[in-house]
C-alpha cells in the first residue's frame, strides 16, 4: 500500500525537521521545500495528502501559496495545516483565502 504524501514548507530547517521526523513516525512519505517557489514547482508535480505550511518564506508567503492550492481543483481532498512562529492570528486572513473553510475540512475544497 502506498504511504500518504505529505509537503513540509517551512524555511526553517529545524522546524521542518521536526514535522518531518513526526510525519514519517506517522507512516507518511515527506517531501521537504524551504521557499515558495520551490513549494509552487512540488505543487506542479505532486499533489500531497497533507501540506503544512509556513505563512511566512522568504521570497514569498504562504498565503500565496494558499491562494494556489485552494484555486486548483486537483487540491480539493488535499489538507494545509498552517504553521508560523510569529505570534499574531492567522484566523481572518487564511479563513477568507479558504473560501470560508476554516478549521472546516481540506486545503483545497474541503
Amino acid at each position: 500500500m502506498t504511504k500518504p504524501l505529505a509537503l513540509v514548507v517551512d524555511d526553517d530547517i529545524d522546524v521542518a525537521g521536526f514535522f518531518t521526523f513526526a510525519l514519517q513516525d506517522a507512516d507518511y512519505e515527506t517531501k521537504v521545500v524551504h521557499d515558495g517557489q520551490k513549494a509552487l514547482t512540488a505543487l506542479q508535480e505532486l499533489t500531497p495528502h497533507l501540506m503544512i505550511l509556513d505563512m511566512y518564506l522568504p521570497d514569498t508567503t504562504g498565503k500565496d501559496i494558499l491562494q494556489h492550492v485552494c484555486g486548483d481543483g486537483r487540491f480539493s481532498d488535499s489538507w494545509v495545516i498552517v504553521a508560523t512562529g510569529v505570534g499574531k492570528s492567522l484566523e481572518g486572513w487564511v479563513g477568507q483565502e479558504a473560501g470560508g473553510r476554516w478549521g472546516g475540512g481540506g486545503g483545497g475544497g474541503g
